[in-house]
């Protein structure tokens, strides 16, 4: 990588590490200096849920078909990461399989449609920032 584009997106890069379940970070294992290994704790650090998979998209009425991972909500403010661009939005409008319209989606893996604010596409992941 250009160290030119590596300088200007660094912290970028970081800040989306920062967001996927982790550890604490140190350059330990990849430099070989065990003095920077970190083992104080095994514990993960968590700041944001995965909720969903796009499944499909509904290009004519802007809904995405989600098999939902975590529990979601309407009013939840959610991350797309779509293949070259991460969009956000509050979900407004949520039904579930059969067409009925929900506020909540509290089962692992049942299949949801969400109301979009834009395009996305198949595949797409969606994330919540967890609140405490």
């Amino acid at each position: 990588m250009d160290k030119k584009i590596y300088d200007e997106k660094k912290n970028y890069y970081l800040s989306e590490l920062e967001k996927v379940s982790h550890g604490i970070y140190s350059s330990g294992f990849y430099l070989g200096d065990k003095k920077n290994e970190i083992y104080e704790s095994s514990s993960y650090i968590n700041n944001y849920d995965f909720v969903g998979i796009v499944k499909d998209f509904d290009e004519k009425n802007f809904f995405a078909v989600v098999e939902q991972r975590n529990k979601i909500k309407i009013g939840d403010e959610i991350e797309i990461l779509g293949k070259k661009k991460i969009f956000y939005m509050k979900v407004k409008e949520m039904f579930d399989n059969d067409g009925n319209e929900i506020k909540e989606a509290p089962h692992a893996q049942q299949i949801i449609k969400i109301k979009m604010d834009f395009k996305i596409e198949k595949m797409d992941l969606m994330r919540r920032k967890i609140v405490c």
